[in-house]
């Protein structure tokens, strides 16, 4: 079997959180929440730098899931030169011969979905921990979907062919 290559694009990932916390901070400040508190949950430009803090942990959870079951996996991270910005992880792997290969562009998705959830996690256990629990829900569902994805298999099957039965005289 050949090897496969994951993308994770880091810059749509924060794009992601920085649209899922203002969302919700909005949510909260028409709730009632002070205009003061809801602000210090929406993550902008300037958390990136403590945003990137837990992207290595996102990434390293997901690199020992895609390990544990599928197979071994390195990362290596890909940026530009000029401005040494890392824009995307890349996961290395061989899946088992019997893993349908169709289901590569859904894990990216799904690992793209828990990488978001995780690192806003992260980074609302600083900022609002009182916000964590609903995010650790989701992050613990699309763990579980990771999992499920990873444990689709292939059934073995007999290739049967017609002219095994040919006599010729």
């Amino acid at each position: 079997m050949k090897e496969i290559k994951l993308t994770l694009s880091l810059r749509k990932v924060m794009q992601r959180i920085e649209m899922y916390s203002y969302y919700t901070g909005e949510a909260r400040k028409k709730a009632g929440l002070p205009k003061e508190l809801a602000a210090g949950m929406q993550a902008s430009s300037d958390d990136s730098v403590q945003l990137y803090d837990h992207v290595s942990s996102a990434i390293g959870e997901l690199s020992k899931m895609l390990s544990r079951f599928l197979g071994i996996c390195s990362v290596h991270y890909e940026g530009s030169a000029d401005d040494k910005e890392i824009y995307n992880a890349v996961f290395s792997l061989i899946p088992p011969f019997n893993y349908p290969l169709e289901a590569f562009p859904q894990i990216e998705e799904a690992m793209e979905n828990y990488a978001v959830m995780r690192i806003l996690g992260l980074w609302l256990q600083q900022h609002k921990p009182d916000e964590v629990v609903a995010i650790t829900t989701e992050t613990q569902q699309h763990s579980l979907h990771l999992r499920e994805l990873f444990a689709l298999r292939k059934r073995p099957g007999k290739i049967v062919r017609n002219d095994d039965n040919i006599i010729t005289l």
